[in-house]
């Protein structure tokens, strides 16, 4: 199944047009333009995108490689997801992003990893009020959200990255809502947060996800998770 690319404004064209490196992610199998300064893709994203695998999204009478549908939701420059459809081939991706310039780069990955038949963008804000028109459902969504909180500590000065390293207050549960209105009945998702957020990710997830798995990540030997 081809994914239909929407189209870019031309605003989103002109914010493209920033400073940008190519980075090569999985051992050079996915080559991703990212801004060269304030918000870069780093190891959580791919450690997020390892959490999909096939055993995970597989659905009630379905064949085994069957395609299923993952969503990637504050995807950024599409690091995460886009890991996800490099290793895992019967992956249908879509990348949901509310940065125009972030989205821009996204579109320009896809083409460039020759991905443009199974992933696409979708321009959308988490933090705004739900359309009353049809939802799409996936097998399994995965976020990697500003890990920190708005007020908390000094905002960095580019609007962008500030934008993206941080949320505004309670806006963790407005991730979770918008995750459990995408995921299907039956379907995972997996979220990337520092450890010293876990109290209020449980607080979001409740009522909305059973079956919590937590797995804390240590970054290296010796640190805290």
């Amino acid at each position: 199944m081809t994914l239909a690319q929407p189209p870019l404004l031309e605003g989103e064209q002109r914010e493209h047009r920033m400073p940008t490196t190519l980075d090569a992610f999985l051992g050079d199998k996915l080559m991703l333009e990212q801004p060269a300064q304030g918000y870069r893709a780093g190891l959580d994203a791919v450690i997020l995108a390892a959490a999909v695998t096939p055993d995970r999204v597989t659905r009630d009478g379905c064949e085994e490689g069957a395609t299923f549908d993952v969503l990637d939701v504050g995807a950024g420059v599409g690091t995460a997801g886009l890991c996800v459809a490099t290793r895992l081939r019967n992956a249908r991706v879509t990348l949901a992003e509310r940065e125009p310039a972030l989205l821009a780069l996204a579109a320009a990955n896809l083409d460039r990893n020759a991905l443009t038949a199974r992933a696409r963008c979708w321009p959308v804000d988490v933090l705004a009020r739900p359309k009353a028109d049809h939802v799409q459902l996936y097998d399994h969504v995965i976020a990697n959200p500003p890990f920190h909180e708005q007020g908390h500590g000094t905002a960095a000065p580019d609007g962008l990255k500030a934008r993206s390293h941080a949320m505004p207050r309670d806006a963790l549960d407005l991730w979770a809502r918008f995750i459990a209105r995408h995921c299907r009945p039956g379907g995972t998702a997996s979220m990337i947060m520092p450890a010293t957020r876990l109290f209020a990710l449980l607080q979001a997830f409740e009522g909305r996800f059973g079956n919590v798995m937590i797995r804390p990540l240590a970054p290296r030997e010796g640190v805290e998770a």
